[in-house]
């Protein structure tokens, strides 16, 4: 009875292993092209050699002076090199490269070292050419935002429109773009999105210059708010872009 419990579970085994052989190698691509792309950064910086590197580590060393040049804390050159590599050297990714740049060039100062938080790596590393874009050009801590409503022939509410702001309106043409861009630094924390809130009414009736522009001959109306750069944004956009917004007084 044994021999035969033996002789089939070998068969078993053969049957398993034959049948198994298809899957086997499927998977096996499937790992080797996972691998494949795992290591594609790595690659690419192989490829590409360490002189990029050296370079940008000398070029970064030169601007500070020798008594307060220090090595950068691992988890911000580390991270922060990788994604500058991985960005490569086209034209559309430079605001995002120089933003990577004056984060390692602050981590390698040891007086604006305590302000690069490890985080700003990340943060950077999830960001749009757009988003990059927009941050350059904040000149002020809050601005002026509204939730705009189209309105029917008696006047009643006909449906949103989607929320409008002049942040970055120089720099991101479409508002669809533009909206999703702060959205998304709101997301990171740079940014605070604030509607039924209040004040910066300096900007008020550009906005609706602008919104009434965009939508004519609708008739619309809006429920005010506010876009603030944060606690944090403020240290990032200093650290970051190398700026400092204005503070925003309102009438």
């Amino acid at each position: 009875m044994s021999d035969d419990k033996d002789w089939k579970g070998e068969v078993a085994i053969e049957v398993y292993r034959d049948g198994a052989k298809p899957t086997v190698k499927a998977v096996g691509d499937a790992v080797g092209s996972v691998v494949k792309v795992l290591l594609s950064p790595f690659k690419m910086l192989a490829d590409a050699g360490l002189v990029r590197i050296e370079r940008l580590a000398e070029r970064l060393a030169g601007k500070v002076p020798p008594e307060r040049l220090q090595l950068p804390p691992g988890p911000i050159a580390g991270p922060a090199v990788l994604h500058y590599m991985m960005l490569g050297e086209g034209d559309d990714a430079a605001e995002l490269r120089e933003m990577f740049e004056t984060l390692l060039l602050a981590s390698m100062d040891s007086e604006t070292a305590a302000t690069a938080h490890p985080a700003f790596v990340s943060m950077l590393s999830q960001m749009t050419r757009e988003e990059a874009w927009i941050l350059k050009s904040i000149d002020r801590d809050r601005y002026y935002a509204s939730d705009v409503f189209r309105l029917d022939e008696r006047g009643a509410n006909a449906g949103p429109l989607g929320t409008h702001t002049l942040l970055g309106v120089d720099v991101v043409e479409d508002p669809r773009v533009r909206m999703r861009c702060i959205s998304n630094l709101d997301r990171l924390g740079i940014l605070r999105i604030s509607m039924g809130s209040s004040g910066a009414y300096d900007q008020a009736d550009a906005l609706s210059a602008y919104i009434d522009k965009l939508y004519a001959p609708v008739n619309t109306y809006g429920h005010a708010g506010l876009i603030e750069v944060t606690p944090l944004g403020l240290q990032f956009l200093k650290t970051c872009c190398g700026r400092t917004p204005d503070a925003t007084v309102d009438r």
